[in-house]
């Protein structure tokens, strides 16, 4: 669906540049979930904001199928109007876009990811998660060919974090969309993708390694207790930390 070819991207310090990203070369799998880690301020999210084509590259070129795809977007923060209801805020960009939509559609997604309940609530009456799930099915709606969450699940606490990543892993996945993720979590990476994409720290950074992340089973609470989840979770800690430099700030 997309190739990244020879990447390079840099911004303007003072009377110099400083360069992020250097020759990123990428083939992103179509109907694949991949994730992005590495190192705080190597580069991840000016990665995912390249292929989103909010950031233009320095040098090199973004390739897409077909030239042209629908791309669904999913910021670290939360963006809701406040003075919207949930349907309001879901249907923001198909009243931005004039983009054509299913009721059936919507509807399926709500009840899905649970907030058939909840679409005449506003935001101060939802929690964080829920927040976060209106997001993800504000991207959605317009039935992307790509969707980018970018650190989606930064802002929750380590428990409505692990219990939304397992209410969500199987059926963002099982939306066959083609979704690339910028996270911070090893675990969550590992949890949710079926490639995992290690940046190197230091700028500019480059792609240090790629992992194909393959189970037999489905992704639910039984694959954490699993040892295949535990020694996928050991080599990609053991990367992340042997990539990082004894004198580079951790």
């Amino acid at each position: 669906m997309l190739r990244l070819n020879n990447i390079s991207v840099s911004f303007p310090n003072g009377k110099q540049e400083t360069k992020v990203l250097d020759g990123i070369d990428l083939n992103i799998k179509e109907e694949k979930f991949t994730s992005i880690i590495g190192k705080s301020g190597c580069g991840k999210t000016t990665l995912l904001r390249v292929i989103a084509k909010l950031q233009k590259p320095t040098n090199g070129s973004v390739d897409i199928k077909n030239n042209r795809i629908k791309i669904g977007w999913v910021p670290q923060q939360v963006v809701l109007l406040p003075n919207s209801t949930v349907l309001e805020n879901i249907l923001l960009p198909i009243d931005i876009t004039k983009h054509k939509y299913k009721k059936e559609f919507l509807d399926h997604l709500l009840v899905k990811y649970g907030l058939d309940k909840y679409v005449g609530f506003y935001p101060n009456q939802l929690s964080g998660g829920q927040k976060q799930i209106v997001s993800i099915i504000r991207a959605l709606i317009i039935n992307p060919d790509l969707l980018l969450l970018d650190e989606p699940f930064a802002s929750l606490d380590s428990y409505t974090r692990e219990k939304i990543d397992i209410e969500l892993a199987s059926k963002i996945r099982s939306e066959k969309i083609t979704t690339i993720m910028v996270t911070h979590s090893i675990e969550e990476a590992v949890f949710m993708s079926d490639e995992i994409i290690l940046m190197k720290p230091i700028l500019p950074s480059k792609i240090k390694n790629i992992f194909d992340i393959k189970f037999s089973g489905i992704r639910n609470l039984d694959l954490k207790n699993t040892q295949q989840y535990s020694e996928w979770i050991n080599l990609l800690r053991n990367k992340l930390l042997d990539s990082i430099e004894i004198n580079d700030e951790v």
